[in-house]
């Protein structure tokens, strides 16, 4: 009897074999507006001193070859500090993209834009990372959609979407995305309703779990090793993060585009005070 694939192998086998030969001309040009939506985040940001709270502290601890740029500063530090920086900077106004369900741009640009600028990769390297990150992430959180988070509280995407990202860009192969992507969700991040409404902490919503994420990743190139059933597993990711998993969602990889649903705002904020704002 053939073993029946995990979720996490189906992840990580789309993750591993995707090429941008594979994604519709239509999802280009969405992860194209997606890259110029998270870098305009970042940038329209650059005033705001408590994400500028952050990188001075990223910037104390950075020890890393200074190759990776801070947008919204014009700075360079390691590239892990970076993404971290970058994305609390793109997080400060909630100027992000979002999409079936999530939002994505954080794990799934921000990340792999850092270390793609320290390995000089292509543009076509990043949509290529960006499009597997979204179409695992967005089925991550969809299949918990009956469950104790929502939205941006959905943090535990970036713990996925990053290790996705760093293990796709770092051409891993495919049992090495999976570990990364197992590794990931051991200990994924659940946001506190205090927290998130706390104008300073809410700018590690995604900073901290894409850390998390990045480590997994270079865990895993060294051979360390996740459970590849943690997902659907006994007691496992859905059993804490979803009332009713919602597994015929997590199906369709390469056929069913989630990145088709992307949406990028005209107006800083939440999105709903998008309609409001423009009339």
């Amino acid at each position: 009897m053939t073993k029946k694939q995990t979720i996490i192998e189906r992840f990580a086998q789309f993750a591993s074999k995707t090429k941008f030969e594979d994604i519709p001309s239509r999802v280009v040009e969405k992860i194209k507006l997606q890259i110029i939506n998270s870098i305009t985040a970042i940038k329209f940001s650059d005033w705001h001193p408590e994400a500028l709270k952050i990188y001075n502290a990223e910037k104390i601890k950075s020890t890393s070859s200074q190759t990776s740029t801070v947008i919204a500063l014009k700075k360079k530090l390691g590239p892990e500090e970076a993404a971290v920086v970058n994305a609390a900077y793109a997080m400060s106004l909630d100027f992000d993209d979002y999409m079936l369900m999530g939002h994505m741009g954080y794990s799934s640009i921000i990340t792999p834009l850092a270390f793609l600028e320290e390995l000089n990769g292509s543009l076509k390297d990043l949509i290529v990372t960006a499009t597997i990150c979204n179409e695992v992430m967005g089925r991550l959180s969809l299949s918990c959609f009956f469950g104790p988070l929502n939205g941006q509280m959905w943090s535990y995407i970036h713990n996925l979407g990053a290790a996705t990202a760093i293990a796709k860009v770092k051409k891993l192969p495919k049992e090495k995305i999976a570990n990364a992507m197992a590794l990931s969700l051991y200990q994924p991040n659940f946001c506190l309703v205090p927290g998130f409404w706390k104008e300073g902490c809410k700018l590690l919503t995604a900073s901290t779990p894409l850390r998390s994420g990045i480590h997994s990743a270079l865990y895993a190139e060294q051979g360390l090793e996740g459970p590849w059933d943690i997902i659907e597993g006994h007691y496992g990711f859905h059993h804490f993060f979803s009332f009713h998993p919602v597994i015929e969602f997590m199906s369709d990889l390469g056929e069913a585009w989630l990145s088709d649903t992307l949406s990028y705002k005209r107006f800083p904020g939440t999105s709903y005070i998008g309609a409001p704002v423009d009339s």
